[in-house]
Parts: C-alpha cells; structure tokens; sequence
C-alpha cells in the first residue's frame, strides 16, 4: 500500500511537471521569433503618427490604426507603414513595393528576390532604419494610386522588433512616439512605473481585471477597444441588458466579428486605476482559434489584449530596457 501511494505521488508529480512545462513553453518558446534584422541609427528621436479611421456595420472607428510615416531612398512621396506591437517582425507589402519600383525603379532586383529585402535602408521620418532581411508579403492586390495625394498610402507593417531593447514613449494627446536611451527625469518623475514582460517580442503588462490578476499583451494593431478577451470573460464583465454592437475586424485582410457591450469594471495597473467603458471578444475563422486559443491564452495566464483606445489621453512608457510600463500621471 505504501509503495502504490509512493507511485501515485510520484506519477502527479510528473504530471505537475509536465503541465508547467508545457505552459512555459509554450509562452517562452513556442512562438519565438526570428532574431531582430532592424538596425537603428538617431535613436534618441520623435516621430509623428497618424490616426486612420475605419466603418462597419455603420459604425466609425476613428483609431482602426497608427500610421508612421516612411521615406525609401529615390522616391519623393511620404507613405505610411502600421505600427503595430502584436507583429513580431516588420515587413512590406509586396504588391505596393512593386508598384513603387515599376514607377521609381529604386529597389535593385538583387534585393526584392525570393519575398526578401536585403541590406535595405528606409526612414520613419527622421529614424534611419537598416533591415538586414526583412521580408515582403503579398497583402492584396491593390497598387498604388499616384494621382490621389489624399490618401495615405499604407506600404507595410512596423513590428515589435523596432522596439527591441529600447525605450518608447507613446505621447497620444501629441500624435508622437519617441525614443530615448535614458527615460528623462521630467518624465520619470512623473510616471507611475510597474513591471512588463517583453517575452518573444510581445509586451505582457502584469494587471487585475475586475479584482482577478491576469497579464495582458499590449498591441498597438489593436486600436478600436479597450480589452479583448475571451467570451467567458467577457460574459463575467459585461452589464447586464447593454446593448451589444458587432464590428467587423480586420486583421491580414481576414475578417472577423468583434463584440462589444459596455462594463463598469476596472483595469488596474501597477498604481494606475483605469476604469473599463467597454469590453470586446472576437469570434475566429477556424476552431482553432475559438477553442485553442482561449485554452492557451488561460493557460500562460494572459486574460486578452489591449491597445490604443484606452491610453489615447495619456503618454505611456514601454521600456523593453528595463522591463518597465509606465503610465504618465
């Protein structure tokens, strides 16, 4: 009997072990990415973004995403690329980098081979940014309108990976992001600091929702909600008999629908107390991502995903240095 009981201890330990083994993992390493090709000069610089708007279902979404503007060597025209944080690395569009080398012929043919740029030199307003490699993926087949200078011309993502190491500052009130080596007295006397984990080039903010702690990723591609997060959360946070409203997102011209009630719960960071007006959950293309992907989200102990709507009247810190998230009193 004694020996049966030793067996049964030892057979949940390996049990225990494999579970937490198999969280880590999946939350360290599963989905590492490719190591940083971004090389960056002026680091200590500011950068203007713009705000473009989306509508569906009649419904305006005045910050659907944060646009950085970017220059390529020979071609006189400012266009855009996301800044989008849930993007481990950066990339081009392959079908408005065509466009741009069949009018401008500026991008050698040695480099644009195999959906790869090599060596390849652009600028974030005044940020020189070399890409050893950075790829290029075919988004649609939308080129470029060359008459319409109206329209701000999206030619690709800018990921986590330019955040790398680095301090940013995310000034919304003043349309500008920055960067610095040192985080300046002015601001960190002003900044109610906490942790962040910056894990496979994602940023988790440790937090409580609703009084439960949990992790939250921070993506700045998510703009239109405040939280995201499961349904069965979602059905704990949201006010009994609110209305709920259906938006369409979009992500890597999939689409998918989104839906948002309202909430009177609060999001708690570090000593930040910020009161929730919505909560959103999203309802995938395949089983995957409506069964997995919740499973693995509870299991890594990530209770969603935040973004831009619910800092736009504040400057935060995202300190990938020093592993600090700060929000600006």
């Amino acid at each position: 009997m004694k020996m049966l009981k030793r067996i049964l201890k030892l057979l949940l330990l390996a049990i225990l072990f494999i579970i937490i083994s198999g969280f880590l993992y999946l939350k360290y390493f599963f989905f590492k990415p490719s190591a940083n090709q971004l090389l960056l000069q002026n680091t200590n610089i500011t950068i203007p973004f713009v705000w473009e708007s989306d509508t569906s279902n009649n419904i305006i979404q005045l910050y659907a995403a944060m646009l950085l503007p970017v220059k390529l060597n020979g071609c006189p025209k400012t266009f855009y690329m996301q800044f989008d944080l849930g993007a481990s690395s950066s990339i081009f569009y392959k079908n408005k980098i065509d466009a741009i080398n069949q009018k401008f012929k500026n991008i050698p043919v040695e480099n644009n081979s195999k959906n790869q740029l090599t060596n390849f030199t652009f600028h974030l307003n005044e940020l020189l940014v070399t890409a050893k490699k950075i790829n290029v993926k075919q988004f649609d087949d939308a080129g470029i309108n060359w008459l319409d200078t109206t329209k701000n011309e999206v030619i690709g993502t800018i990921g986590s990976d330019l955040i790398e190491n680095k301090i940013l500052i995310i000034d919304y009130p003043r349309h500008q992001i920055s960067f610095c080596d040192k985080l300046p007295d002015s601001i960190s006397a002003k900044a109610n600091l906490s942790k962040l984990e910056f894990v496979n080039r994602k940023v988790f903010i440790p937090c409580s929702i609703g009084g439960k702690k949990t992790d939250l990723v921070f993506d700045t591609g998510s703009s239109s909600w405040e939280l995201v997060t499961t349904k069965s959360t979602w059905t704990e946070l949201a006010k009994k008999g609110e209305k709920v409203n259906i938006f369409m997102g979009n992500s890597w011209g999939k689409q998918s629908p989104c839906y948002t009630t309202a909430t009177d719960s609060e999001l708690v960071i570090g000593k930040n107390q910020l009161p929730l007006k919505n909560v959103t959950y999203t309802r995938g293309s395949s089983w995957m991502q409506n069964i997995l992907l919740p499973i693995f989200m509870k299991a890594i102990g990530v209770g969603g995903l935040t973004g831009n709507k619910l800092f736009l009247s504040k400057t935060i810190i995202i300190d990938t240095k020093n592993s600090e998230f700060g929000i600006m009193k």
